[in-house]
């Protein structure tokens, strides 16, 4: 905690010195002296509104508008903080700059002009385009600066443990398998992409009754299993994972990670148990009975449990950034009368001028 206000008071003096707005617009929002202009932010609504398209109803969009402005004054705080820093974007970034400002004209007719008629329909023209793209690559930058290799701020222990307890169930699963998995010549199952699934054939007649018969005497031994030594005694008469040799402390899911590469329905229960919680989950692979234990500390840091963990620093690297960010958002000062000019519910979503 000491380090994170020592941050944010470094962050504040170096915002204290000021930077300059880009363009002479009359402002919808400030901070740290740099100003966003009506164009930038009529851009940002319609990317945002366009990504948000097929979640939006009438019911969500107000919440949806809410967060895109909040999205928006994010943004405009890194790209603000960046600024103060006396920071400045690196070759590999301006080089993105130019790639994306020389797509966008490649794909909108071939010239700038072609480019400003297509940029009109989201409120934008090309210098504001290229702004957007700009406050967008400091953005990112900033975060390079405080959390990249050699970053200002060096994650601790125990923000990882933190992060780790908060986020991740720990569970053990009893696997019945009702089917016979395709195996390549390695002898691992063949994930099948169109398919969202493992290839496999259904077991029937009597292997299929005999895997029945073993998933009911699980059911009923687990009215009376009361420990996860029991559990353990069970998984070891019964289970049918081959994974679970690999994964002797069990499987580790997260609340902030995407799972529809593995078996969704499994994942979404293992999700919602607390410590000693169990639950049945029938998939199309079979029936898979699951025990949740505590997180063990530092589970996060063991080679055996590393293949449940990619991604973790950046993801919690992320989070420590959105919460620096976010505590300077009440330094934002919005100019409403100009703001309102620009609504969510009037933004073109913007489909086709990405960069």
């Amino acid at each position: 905690m000491k380090k994170i206000l020592c941050l944010l008071l470094l962050l504040a003096l170096a915002l204290s010195l000021g930077a300059c707005g880009a363009r002479d617009l009359p402002p919808v929002m400030e901070y740290g002296g740099l100003r966003l202009d009506g164009e930038v932010y009529s851009y940002w609504l319609s990317c945002y509104r366009a990504q948000f398209a097929y979640q939006e109803t009438a019911e969500n969009r107000a919440r949806l508008a809410e967060l895109t402005d909040l999205n928006i004054q994010k943004t405009l705080v890194a790209a603000a903080t960046f600024d103060s820093y006396g920071l400045q974007l690196d070759t590999a970034a301006r080089d993105i700059i130019n790639a994306a400002m020389a797509s966008l004209v490649e794909n909108n007719g071939g010239t700038r002009e072609t480019l400003e008629q297509a940029a009109a329909a989201y409120g934008i023209g090309y210098d504001g385009l290229r702004l957007a793209i700009t406050y967008e690559q400091k953005a990112q930058a900033l975060f390079n600066y405080l959390f990249g290799a050699n970053g200002a701020y060096a994650v601790t222990d125990e923000e990882c443990e933190a992060y780790y307890q908060s986020t991740y169930v720990r569970v053990q699963m009893i696997y019945i398998p009702y089917v016979d998995f395709v195996l390549n010549e390695d002898g691992d199952r063949i994930w099948d992409q169109a398919s969202g699934q493992y290839l496999y054939t259904e077991k029937t007649g009597t292997a299929l009754l005999d895997q029945q018969g073993k998933a009911q005497a699980v059911r009923d031994a687990l009215v009376n299993c009361y420990t996860q030594k029991e559990f353990a005694a069970l998984m070891e008469q019964y289970n049918e994972d081959p994974a679970a040799k690999s994964y002797p402390s069990g499987y580790y899911f997260s609340s902030e990670v995407d799972y529809n590469d593995y078996i969704p329905a499994l994942t979404e229960v293992a999700l919602t148990l607390a410590p000693d919680e169990r639950a049945e989950v029938k998939t199309a692979y079979g029936v898979h009975f699951l025990l949740a234990l505590p997180c063990d500390e530092g589970a996060y840091a063991r080679e055996e449990s590393a293949d449940f963990f990619d991604g973790f620093a950046e993801r919690l690297s992320r989070r420590l950034y959105e919460g620096l960010i976010e505590k300077s958002l009440p330094g934002v000062t919005v100019y409403r009368e100009e703001k309102s000019k620009y609504r969510y519910e009037d933004a073109v979503p913007n489909f086709d001028l990405y960069w």
